[in-house]
């Protein structure tokens, strides 16, 4: 090899590893999900064990040396984020260490939480009687929030100010003209 070949060679070998993903603190190995629901029906058999939830914040409550975030669990996507989508298994308490600010883990932000099932708590939700499988955070991530997606976003460098894309409606006794 020449020496030009070995320079192209170490800045692509630099380029790929830049462009790979370092495993975020949120990732598991793989291993058989288990999901709020079936911690809530029977406890016993999940302490100990290590699960990934997530959704969306419910209420946080911060005490002497953690913070208890209660969480409205959403299915979670390949990279660990809450999907959008009203599909829940339930409730669950993740017990952060140290302090977290409740402006900032406001109530529907999205969360992901690792960590160990510690057991089962009773609480209410209003005048209902609630069991929340409780999980002691390792890890977690706050994710950003999600931005709307523009339907029709055209190209600036072809604006036209009197160019409509619905100038011909379908809609039935449409007068443009």
């Amino acid at each position: 090899m020449n020496r030009c070949q070995i320079i192209l060679l170490t800045i692509g070998t630099g380029l790929l590893a830049a462009c790979a993903s370092s495993p975020r603190a949120i990732n598991m190995p793989g291993s058989a999900p288990i999901n709020v629901a079936a911690v809530q029906q029977s406890p016993k058999p999940q302490i100990g064990k290590q699960v990934r939830w997530g959704g969306r914040i419910a209420h946080v409550t911060n005490l002497k040396a953690s913070t208890e975030v209660e969480i409205v669990s959403r299915p979670l996507s390949s990279g660990g984020r809450p999907r959008e989508n009203d599909q829940t298994s339930g409730r669950f308490i993740a017990i952060l260490d140290g302090f977290v600010d409740p402006d900032v883990y406001a109530k529907n932000r999205e969360i992901t939480v690792r960590g160990t099932i510690t057991g089962l708590r009773e609480g209410k939700i209003g005048d209902f009687t609630y069991r929340y499988p409780v999980i002691q955070a390792q890890a977690h991530e706050l994710w950003e929030k999600r931005q709307p997606i523009s339907r029709y976003e055209p190209y600036p460098w072809l604006y036209d100010p009197w160019f409509s894309p619905y100038f011909y409606s379908t809609y039935p006794h449409h007068d443009r003209w």
